[in-house]
């Protein structure tokens, strides 16, 4: 995504989406082109987008939250200095209770939702222990529970957390 928005500067492969052009209509003395809808003619659509879930499975309740480790709020044998929560603790990741909850209280409005992007970084940030299995699981678990909410259409997309390695180009993802 960087490559396509940024350039080439930040994008290690080759891709048909680097070179795009965007028409702006031009400006008249009355305004614009006549191609342009009126807002009031346009239809409105409700979107949900859904993003950096970083879902924990081995997130423990009551665990340590400061454990001086990339992650906590798993479990280690250390001093407990702040507790995890049942909701969740920052900086640790979110764990399934509030993942969820999360779902049960979306539900109540999913009907009224026209499309959904679910825009990545499902993974917890255990990166040492990434692989591509995990990663699909992870993604594929999250996108059936949305998907579950609705028949219209749920657009998933991957993040810089379910490459792998992680922050790799998309290429080792799909690789």
């Amino acid at each position: 995504m960087c490559g396509v928005l940024l350039g080439i500067q930040c994008f290690s492969g080759n891709s048909k989406f680097l070179k795009w052009n965007l028409e702006i209509p031009k400006k008249t003395k009355k305004g614009f082109t006549k191609n342009i809808l009126k807002v009031e003619e346009q239809k409105t659509y409700k979107i949900i987008q859904i993003t950096d879930i970083h879902l924990d499975d081995k997130y423990l309740i009551e665990s340590e939250a400061e454990c001086g480790e990339p992650l906590c709020c798993r479990e280690i044998n250390n001093n407990l200095k702040t507790k995890s929560g049942k909701w969740g603790t920052y900086p640790c990741d979110l764990p399934n209770t509030t993942l969820h909850n999360t779902v049960t209280e979306i539900a109540k409005n999913a009907n009224s939702v026209d499309l959904w992007y679910l825009t990545g970084d499902n993974s917890p940030h255990d990166i040492w222990l990434y692989n591509k299995k995990k990663s699909l699981k992870i993604s594929e678990t999250i996108y059936n529970l949305f998907k579950g909410l609705t028949n219209n259409t749920v657009i998933p997309a991957v993040g810089n957390h379910e490459a792998v390695p992680c922050d790799r180009s998309i290429n080792y993802f799909i690789a």
